[in-house]
């Protein structure tokens, strides 16, 4: 909403730089550097929409989750992974596996800008009606504090629209334990 909303405004400023009655100078410029931005900005849309479409595609959202976490650039950082075989993916929720694949990528992107690991590890299993993605890395630690950076109110937004609820443990490392309801 807030992209379309965006390419929007960037397409009337456009129209209206290039109206006869209001050219100057610099417009043709201005409204070519803005044709640009918004060619980006619609290449970014596309480029999520085949993210997204993969997540929700019969039998890939294993396959994604396992390729996000095997393409790692930095091999510095020895990544392993256990995946549930028993759990079902096409009948876990859309909204579900979209939010826990968003929540996976801001952990891994927190593992590589703050917590200086060696190893991590990350476990999506099946409790009856409980699906839980553990990532524990060897790291300097997490301070839980009540004011958390960007990234963890996203997961804490994330989780509370999918019914789930996040526990911290930070002794010897760093440990996120996300648990959704299903």
């Amino acid at each position: 909403m807030e992209l379309h909303d965006n390419i929007v405004n960037k397409l009337f400023s456009t129209r209206f730089l290039l109206h006869k009655d209001y050219i100057k100078p610099n417009s043709f410029q201005v409204a070519k550097h803005t044709v640009i931005e918004v060619k980006e900005s619609l290449q970014s849309i596309c480029d999520n929409y085949n993210e997204l479409n993969n997540l929700f595609s019969k039998d890939s959202f294993y396959n994604i989750i396992s390729d996000l976490i095997e393409k790692q650039p930095n091999k510095e950082i020895r990544f392993s992974y256990d995946i549930d075989d028993s759990i079902n993916w096409m009948e876990t929720p859309p909204r579900v596996r979209f939010h826990l694949y968003r929540i996976l990528q801001e952990l891994i992107q927190n593992i590589h800008k703050h917590s200086s690991a060696k190893t991590a590890i990350i476990k999506l299993l099946q409790d009856n009606s409980l699906i839980k993605l553990i990532v524990t890395d060897n790291g300097k630690g997490f301070k839980n504090t009540s004011k958390n950076g960007i990234g963890i109110n996203n997961i804490k937004s994330r989780l509370k629209e999918i019914n789930g609820y996040l526990v911290i443990k930070s002794v010897n490392g760093t440990k996120f334990i996300i648990t959704v309801k299903l």
